[in-house]
């Protein structure tokens, strides 16, 4: 459950955590004004190999995530219709509800088809006053998103999330759910730099993006 872009060498960066965390407005950020390339938005396809393939499906665009930032939502809107447009005035009441979906391409421009994973950035909002990071192992790491993807799941399709943490449900974990999850994701995290990016709850969507965007850039600079 995460966003996906490619830079300049086609090093793939998985940017993950749950939902409202900051995965899209990152890259956003790093796609329009970093030169990155779009691979995946939501959810991200991952061999256990490690590398990221594209998941083509349009990314949804919140009204918070076009906070202070006219231009990108002038493109996100061009071309809609008069009711379409009216029905994105209340962004300003209600950010986290109001979204549109968007081609890729049209967002992005470009387009990458795969990229080896080469770094993961697991985002959380809490109570910090300031960005922190901390380096974390691939099994903490898959252990972190196996978690994130039983809550998404308890969203979307809560029947099988109660299922999933039942005797029975725990059973299948040789061929799927948690424990198949934490396994896999392991071994697809096994060659990436992983760390730990807590957030500030307070932090605002525009905040957020140019100081995320400058730790990417120091993550990524001469490596």
């Amino acid at each position: 459950h995460g966003a996906a872009m490619a830079d300049g060498n086609g090093r793939g960066l998985l940017i993950s955590g749950l939902g409202g965390v900051g995965k899209t407005s990152l890259a956003l950020e790093l796609g329009l004004n970093r030169g990155w390339a779009f691979l995946s938005d939501d959810m991200v396809p991952l061999t256990t190999g490690g590398t990221i393939h594209l998941n083509g499906n349009h990314p949804k665009i919140y009204a918070y995530n076009v906070h202070g930032d006219p231009g990108l939502e002038h493109t996100l809107m061009e071309g809609r219709s008069a009711l379409d447009r009216f029905h994105w005035r209340p962004r300003r009441r209600w950010p986290n509800q109001v979204r549109r979906a968007i081609d890729p391409a049209s967002l992005y421009g470009d387009i990458a088809l795969d990229a080896p994973l080469r770094w993961m950035l697991l985002v959380e909002r809490t109570d910090v006053s300031e960005i922190v990071t901390d380096t974390l192992t691939s099994a903490e790491a898959a252990s972190i998103s196996a978690a994130v993807l039983v809550d998404e799941l308890r969203k979307s399709t809560p029947d099988i999330a109660a299922f999933l943490t039942t005797d029975a449900g725990r059973a299948t974990g040789m061929s799927w759910g948690p424990q198949a999850w934490e396994r896999t994701l392991a071994q697809a995290f096994a060659s990436a730099e992983v760390l730990r990016v807590r957030v500030p709850k307070s932090m605002m969507a525009r905040a957020y993006r140019t100081a995320m965007v400058d730790f990417v850039d120091t993550l990524t600079e001469g490596d």
